[in-house]
């Protein structure tokens, strides 16, 4: 999970493995490199020029996948409640196995009615 900010960071869920801190590395430029180039951040330039840092949260905080399948759903909802500011003890215990594939079903609705828009 990536956010940009003054301290820009990614979020790993699996603080300690090593395989995903060697392919996260390359993106701590390409990101800000990115961000840089679109219209949107342009000012924020001077923020978002700098490499981003990884950081590993408390393994509380990032909801862990149990079943299969389900782990960029997992992710959507953990950046939306995080860019809400709705990333509290309520949220982290909203999102779990068990409610995930509600949250699954909602993200197909919106999709669905969105698209059907000319």
């Amino acid at each position: 999970m990536f956010k940009n900010g003054p301290n820009g960071w990614f979020y790993d869920s699996k603080p300690g493995c090593a395989s995903i801190e060697t392919e996260v590395k390359p993106l701590q430029n390409y990101f800000p490199y990115f961000l840089w180039q679109s219209y949107k951040f342009q000012d924020y330039s001077n923020q978002v020029k700098n490499p981003l840092r990884i950081r590993y949260p408390d393994p509380l905080t990032v909801p862990r996948l149990m079943k299969s399948g389900d782990c960029g759903v997992y992710m959507l909802k953990t950046l939306e409640m995080l860019l809400a500011g709705m990333w509290n003890t309520a949220a982290r215990k909203f999102l779990n196995d068990d409610a995930i594939e509600d949250v699954r079903q909602t993200y197909a609705t919106q999709i669905y009615v969105n698209s059907a828009e000319p």
